[in-house]
């Protein structure tokens, strides 16, 4: 009776990590455990709930203890090489990995741990086309290989992603992947969609949510280089970087640069509307939602903002002033794009 009861529980705890609910599995998988120690299944389930909730060592554990009670179950070994990867052992991983390729070389789980545990390199490549080989109909294998392709071959990448996404349109992880390659392409808004249509199919997905948000920034940042470059081009021809000494008085060529400057903010408005009309609905609503709440789309829209108006107000000043304020706005989008740079490259690490 109590292993009918402890097989129930695991169920109903494996329903609940599959979908994502390990807080609420972990008390179900632990209730299955204490009725039937030595079961594998609770035991798988029991690693799987605790590395849901972050309690690697504890995860690491119950997937050795459900290896040594059925060691000639596949999938207890690949667990343990999954809970060894989330809890950044991947030495460890890797090994595991190895180890059920060796005992299972026929089957595509193995494999795919194999490429999931290495480092980026010949052999995770060789693992995920393996896999893909001995399960071409899997969505995840495919997303897995392409993975192991896009530092290196990021347009056989894609075609791993695509066609991930092809067997499986719900595959968010696919998507959320086939986004970042369009966002390392400078194709932002496409990314944009990319990483939101990830986060609509599975709210879980931190790292889609965390990259949708880059993908605005990126946005804010076209346009920000935009009005850089015709900023410039206004300070070449009114000589502000000649050295000279400012007399005050406009320069002839103010009237005409002030027509330029303002047409090119009007011909820049007009692209921003035709692309933001070109969005999706719900891609437009995130966008006035993240200016309002993400502080780092605020920051940058409120870059935009103000490079706009002391731009313009420069165009007004006296020709020492303006020519100042031009140089000033300059010289802190450098160092405001240097800075941005430095803390991304710190957040990569």
């Amino acid at each position: 009776m109590s292993d009918d009861r402890a097989e129930d529980l695991a169920e109903r705890a494996s329903l609940l990590v599959d979908n994502g609910r390990y807080a609420e599995a972990l008390p179900l998988a632990g209730k299955a455990v204490s009725a039937a120690p030595g079961a594998p299944m609770a035991l798988r389930v029991l690693a799987s709930a605790l590395s849901g909730v972050g309690r690697h060592s504890e995860a690491v554990t119950a997937a050795r203890s459900a290896v040594a009670a059925d060691p000639d179950d596949p999938s207890c070994l690949l667990l343990l090489a999954y809970v060894l990867g989330a809890a950044d052992r991947s030495a460890e991983a890797l090994n595991a990995a190895r180890a059920a390729t060796a005992r299972w070389p026929h089957l595509s789980g193995p494999w795919h741990a194999v490429a999931a545990a290495a480092p980026d390199g010949p052999e995770r490549v060789e693992a995920a086309r393996r896999a893909v080989r001995l399960a071409p109909m899997s969505s995840t294998v495919h997303n897995t290989l392409g993975l192991a392709l896009l530092a290196r071959e990021p347009d056989a990448a894609r075609g791993s992603f695509e066609t991930a996404l092809s067997l499986d349109p719900t595959n968010a992880a696919a998507r959320s992947n086939l986004a970042l390659v369009s966002l390392r392409g400078k194709r932002a808004a496409e990314a944009a969609e990319g990483f939101l249509q990830a986060v609509r199919l599975d709210p879980r997905l931190d790292l889609a949510r965390n990259n949708l948000d880059l993908a605005v920034t990126a946005l804010l940042r076209k346009a920000l280089l935009g009005l850089a470059i015709l900023l410039f081009v206004c300070v070449l021809v009114l000589g502000d970087l000649s050295g000279t000494e400012a007399t005050g008085q406009p320069s002839d060529a103010l009237g005409g640069v002030r027509v330029l400057w303002f047409l090119g903010l009007a011909s820049g408005a007009v692209l921003a509307v035709r692309s933001v009309v070109r969005f999706s609905a719900p891609l437009r609503g995130y966008l006035l939602r993240a200016v309002r709440s993400n502080w780092t789309t605020a920051f940058w829209a409120l870059v935009v903002l103000a490079f706009v108006v002391v731009g313009s107000v420069s165009f007004y000043q006296s020709a020492e002033q303006g020519a100042d304020n031009r140089i000033g706005l300059l010289r802190t989008l450098f160092f405001a794009n240097v800075a941005s740079w430095i803390s991304r490259r710190r957040r990569a690490r």
